[in-house]
């Protein structure tokens, strides 16, 4: 968020602000910032900082001040900030003379990684009132340099990035088979590109794609009832079967009574600038699949994540 002397938005004003008068290490940019997302655009303008990350120093960081965020969807997100953590090239703006280094590649520069990986692993949260849970849970971790071998049991499967992905930058790989009871709906006979991203709390798929995958699937209903005779999903990955169970791609929350909602984690979106071809398998995918980004070698490592059996995928 932007310093409150340039406060532009409704969404600045109900959240945590970077305030630039009490910054001893600022250092003015002069370049103007744009972020383009599915849920909105926000604007502001890039500075140089000193920026702490999980007990890390990143130094002479160029860092962006948010202080434009129309609509609602902003003033509604609970986060305060965005930690890119694609590759440079998709890195804003772009600028080949005076690239904007992501996080994880100023921790490269600098050496401040044992490895050159960071890994996630997303908590699964109890219904908010069916089985005693809430709205919100804690327990997600990230770690920078490699891995935490306490959250994912049994082998890591690695997957190499295809050449495609040095083109597009971000965490890309590719899909073999999307199947529901048995029947494939997709990526059988050309493979998908799917972006893995924490970032998107849903899995995406191209709207002709998602068409199938909707006519396929049992109507999911509102309050909840029929999410356990609702099938599970497998994802083919470089040869490899990832199987979701409906409690990690149905997403459920609370209304304003407190009563427990159910919505389908899977839609459907064509996201033109890229061809409209992108898969995301974004949160519901990762709370199943400890996620290890390694660039060093430009791969993706999955393990099954260490999650408790009475726990199902929340909507926060």
């Amino acid at each position: 968020m932007g310093s409150e002397q340039q406060v532009h938005s409704k969404a600045c004003k109900t959240h945590s602000k970077y305030v630039e008068s009490k910054s001893s290490s600022i250092r003015a940019d002069g370049r103007k910032l744009i972020l383009p997302y599915g849920s909105g655009i926000c604007a502001g303008y890039l500075v140089e900082e000193t920026v702490g990350i999980g007990g890390l120093t990143l130094r002479n960081t160029t860092t962006g001040a948010i202080v434009v965020e129309p609509g609602e969807v902003w003033v509604e997100s609970p986060f305060d900030g965005i930690l890119g953590l694609g590759y440079p090239m998709i890195a804003m703006p772009l600028d080949p003379n005076d690239p904007v280094l992501p996080p994880v590649d100023v921790m490269m520069k600098d050496k401040l990684l044992d490895k050159n990986q960071f890994a996630f692993y997303l908590a699964t949260c109890k219904p908010p009132r069916g089985s005693g849970g809430s709205n919100t849970c804690d327990g997600s971790v990230l770690t920078f340099g490699g891995v935490d071998e306490t959250k994912y049991s049994g082998d890591i499967t690695w997957v190499k990035m295809p050449a495609l992905q040095k083109a597009l930058g971000y965490w890309l790989v590719l899909g073999n088979g999307f199947e529901i009871d048995g029947q494939n709906l997709a990526c059988g006979t050309i493979p998908c590109p799917m972006v893995v991203d924490s970032g998107t709390s849903i899995i995406v798929a191209p709207n002709k794609e998602f068409a199938a995958i909707n006519k396929t699937l049992p109507v999911l209903k509102a309050d909840c009832s029929n999410v356990a005779s609702m099938p599970p999903i497998t994802i083919t990955i470089s040869g490899n079967k990832f199987t979701l169970e409906s409690d990690f791609y149905v997403l459920r929350g609370a209304d304003s009574n407190g009563v427990d909602t159910c919505q389908l984690g899977i839609q459907g979106l064509s996201v033109l600038a890229t061809g409209g071809f992108l898969w995301i398998l974004g949160d519901p995918f990762m709370r199943k699949y400890y996620s290890i980004f390694d660039r060093d070698e430009d791969r993706v490592g999955f393990a099954l994540a260490t999650q408790h059996t009475s726990a199902v995928n929340v909507v926060v």
